[in-house]
């Protein structure tokens, strides 16, 4: 009888060890699922931060990627404000894009036509604000150069040099944004150029062939209007 009650009594005190360390298990992993629970939302939280970039003084977007529904949406009538509705460096036209050959490449573009002398004028202070696929950029160079090429040219005379246009080089950043490269060039009838903000998106400005009362037309585009890549398939031989 005692050695009954003894065994018992052991088996008690063994049950009673046993729940306690569950107990201290499910509250070490209670305590654990929490931290991994804090430290996923904190990894969230600082995802959702480094998307923030800032475009120009004072307005926040989320970074730009295809298909998302918070991407601005790109309007002709807004590129004659910017620098100022007196002189505007961009000019948005309607325009057969089917007919150029942006238009196998990017899903969508804008076209418009150049003023490089409002260009240079606003620079002047180091400075400028455009409008390009729906954000506004202030720009800020810290390089800026100004050269008149020659050409070589011949006459019933001989050859003789003539200068051209003079053309404007720009380098600078996104103000605000560090991790950004900003290059332009002014010529003549032309202004291009792209914008670089990091690893994140790009805007480029590019001249076409062709020509709208006596104005070089161009195209803006961004890296997020560019169309997937697609792949042919060929069988095996």
């Amino acid at each position: 009888m005692k050695v009954k009650c003894v065994i018992l009594f052991i088996l008690v005190i063994f049950c009673f060890m046993s729940m306690s360390g569950c107990s201290g298990l499910e509250e070490e992993a209670g305590e654990e699922e929490t931290a991994v629970t804090e430290s996923v939302e904190e990894a969230e939280a600082a995802a959702e931060a480094e998307k923030a970039v800032v475009y120009g003084p004072g307005t926040t977007v989320l970074n730009p990627e295809p298909g998302l529904p918070d991407r601005p949406e790109s309007k002709l009538s807004e590129y004659e404000k910017y620098p100022s509705r007196e002189a505007p460096v961009y000019e948005g036209i309607e325009f057969d894009k089917n007919s150029l050959r942006f238009s196998e490449i990017f899903s969508d573009f804008d076209t418009v036509t150049a003023n490089p002398d409002a260009f240079r004028k606003a620079a002047e202070d180091g400075t400028i604000e455009l409008y390009l696929r729906g954000r506004a950029f202030e720009l800020e160079f810290d390089v800026a150069e100004t050269f008149t090429p020659k050409v070589i040219m011949e006459n019933e005379s001989g050859f003789y040099t003539e200068e051209t246009a003079p053309i404007s080089n720009y380098r600078g950043k996104v103000a605000g944004i560090e991790d950004s490269r900003v290059a332009m060039t002014a010529g003549e009838n032309v202004v291009i150029g792209s914008i670089d903000i990091g690893y994140v998106e790009n805007y480029c400005i590019e001249q076409t062939n062709r020509t709208l009362n006596g104005k070089v037309i161009h195209v803006v585009y961004s890296s997020a209007d560019r169309k997937p890549r697609e792949f042919t398939e060929y069988p095996e031989l």
